[in-house]
């Protein structure tokens, strides 16, 4: 349960401010694994308190637009009702950033993020770990260099308290082609340095964590091409994209003779990914059929680690992933079907691996006006198939079930 209050004032015509409180509690049960249930029975609990305050600022009136932002966030987790076993974190967090389009060809955003982090963690012992701060300075500009070509340039610099962070710029290239009235094709490209720093889990979770760790450095490219095509009556999107990625001192949790977390890895990561839409009529109906299609080979190409293993897919990562939807469309009526295939992963060091699943859903909509007021009926059926899978080793997941919903909007606004 949870209230969202929001309050907005506008100035005048592109100067405003909006700020929002959402104040929120979830309770849930643990899904335990099959042994565990076997053997013990019972479940645990997770109870979360979260509060979130945000105002901002926005000036568009002028040459250069602005924009300013603060906020805090509270979160609290207690372990099966334990109040001395608490996960918590309070943060300060604001954004400032100006944007100034120089001409029709040339524009430039300059920004800075700040982040006030104080942890409350029952297993951090206090003089591990206060606090942390974090500071992002950016700039952000594009230049179409002619109406076909636009070439993009980020960088980026990272402020981490105890931890020394890159330089990590990105360059993107897009180049458009219109080959006829109904379609055209856009090509791009991307070269980027990614960064990121350990958790405080990874470091400080009691014995376990590792204040050691080096923060995890590499280099991402990618290629792509989209083609889109509208003649009235039919439109069509085809996204293919390949990617390469290269990343070092990976963090990895595993049994070191106990859990720990530790920097032992070299991952390569590459694929492609294949994505289609399109919307054409069937006489009185509308179709709508969308494709996605993932491949992935992720590797490790190095291992400082003599438990750990090379030159084979990790754990839980699928290699291929897909699914396919078809919505039909009748005056107030909907009616769809979807389904995904996820290929066999490797559930442990050993080569155990998971079999490869398919899942199928279907379902039916209907919307209707009542006076001023919109209602959304839906009924769906989900896993249709009854197909018996896991998506962690141990754990089940549901089989067929089913689903009834109705919204209801209330437009009191004459």
């Amino acid at each position: 349960m949870g209230l969202l209050q929001e309050v907005n004032y506008r100035f005048r015509k592109n100067e405003f401010i909006k700020s929002s409180v959402w104040i929120e509690n979830s309770w849930h049960q643990i899904q335990p694994n099959m042994q565990s249930n076997y053997h013990y029975g019972g479940t645990q609990e997770i109870d979360n308190d979260n509060i979130r305050v945000w105002s901002e600022y926005s000036n568009n009136r002028h040459t250069i637009k602005f924009y300013g932002g603060a906020g805090y966030v509270h979160d609290m987790q207690v372990y099966d009702n334990n109040g001395l076993q608490k996960i918590g974190t309070d943060r300060i967090v604001s954004e400032v950033k100006a944007q100034h389009d120089i001409s029709a060809r040339i524009g430039y955003k300059v920004g800075a993020k700040y982040k006030y982090i104080v942890p409350n963690v029952y297993s951090y012992a206090d003089s591990v770990i206060k606090k942390e701060e974090h500071l992002d300075i950016y700039l952000s500009s594009y230049y179409n260099i002619s109406g076909v070509f636009r070439m993009t340039l980020n960088l980026r610099q990272m402020f981490v308290s105890n931890f020394k962070a890159p330089f990590t710029p990105s360059l993107g290239a897009e180049y458009s082609i219109r080959t006829n009235d109904e379609s055209f094709l856009k090509l791009t490209s991307s070269i980027s340095r990614s960064f990121r720093i350990p958790t405080f889990n990874d470091r400080y979770w009691g014995t376990q964590g590792n204040p050691n760790l080096k923060p995890e450095s590499g280099y991402n490219f990618e290629l792509g091409a989209w083609y889109s095509f509208d003649n009235g009556a039919c439109r069509s999107n085809i996204k293919l994209n390949a990617f390469y990625m290269d990343v070092e001192n990976w963090i990895e949790w595993r049994n070191f003779g106990v859990w720990q977390a530790r920097n032992v890895l070299e991952v390569v990561s590459k694929g492609l990914e294949f994505q289609a839409n399109t919307c054409f009529p069937m006489g009185e109906m509308e179709g709508n059929f969308i494709l996605n299609y993932t491949w992935n080979p992720v590797e490790t190409v190095k291992n400082k680690s003599e438990t750990g293993i090379v030159n084979r897919q990790m754990n839980y990562v699928p290699k291929q992933m897909g699914n396919a939807s078809f919505i039909l469309k009748y005056n107030l009526w909907s009616f769809f079907a979807d389904g995904g295939y996820t290929g066999f992963r490797y559930a442990n060091d050993f080569g155990k691996k998971l079999k490869p699943y398919f899942l199928a859903n279907c379902g039916v909509r209907y919307k209707l006006k009542y006076q001023k007021h919109n209602v959304d009926l839906m009924f769906s059926s989900n896993n249709i198939l009854n197909t018996n899978y896991q998506n962690q080793e141990y754990y089940a997941m549901p089989g067929v079930s089913f689903r009834f919903s109705i919204k209801y909007d209330v437009n009191i606004v004459k």
